[in-house]
């Protein structure tokens, strides 16, 4: 039980850095194109079709052809 409660405190250790990192990046990323004069709603755009392109490929619905470009 108490070597659970540790695993369990270090997961949580573990999970704050991550979303603190996904945070991080995302506000640099966001600063950056800003500078670059990239309008992050059509990135984010292209990002939701690259994921849903991605789900459905897993799922086998997608034709397994992808563009670099689309990144």
């Amino acid at each position: 039980m108490v070597s659970q409660n540790r695993q369990a405190a270090r997961e949580n250790v573990r999970a704050d850095l991550d979303f603190e990192n996904n945070v991080r990046s995302e506000v640099w990323s966001v600063h950056i194109g800003k500078k670059l004069g990239i309008d992050p709603e059509v990135i984010e755009q292209r990002v939701q079709a690259v994921i849903a392109q991605s789900r459905d490929e897993m799922s086998g619905n997608g034709t397994g052809e992808s563009d670099p470009r689309d990144l």
